[in-house]
């Protein structure tokens, strides 16, 4: 891989937030943090990231609506969902390049992440 990855990790559970982001850090350049869709949203505006992972259910905005708002603005930009609503309706399902259920194992992420911005970077 040439240049390392910008991520954005997105959860209203700050805790979850810094976990993720100290695992991906060897496979990343930089992770911003938010902790709800409506930051979430001006960080990937200032900083444009490779690839964003949100949670689905957080205050002021959700993870649903983050996806759209980055998908209409960036659509090469992968976005991940990584939750603990399972079968949850409201998820449309195509807005993400991967789902993640809660629990989960990092590693698991961790390949994901260097497979989807390894491609984006490659373009």
């Amino acid at each position: 891989m040439g240049s390392l990855p910008t991520l954005l990790i997105v959860d209203d559970h700050e805790e979850t937030v810094y976990l993720l982001a100290k695992s991906l850090e060897k496979v990343s350049a930089k992770a911003y943090k938010a902790f709800d869709g409506k930051a979430a949203w001006e960080l990937f505006e200032a900083h444009k990231p490779d690839l964003v992972i949100t949670d689905f259910g957080m205050p002021q905005m959700d993870g649903v609506e983050l996806a759209k708002l980055i998908k209409n603005s960036s659509p090469n930009t992968p976005v991940f969902l990584v939750s603990g609503y399972s079968g949850e309706k409201r998820i449309d399902l195509a807005l993400f390049d991967e789902v993640y259920s809660k629990p989960f194992k990092v590693k698991h992420l961790q390949a994901s992440v260097v497979a989807y911005t390894e491609e984006k970077i490659a373009k």
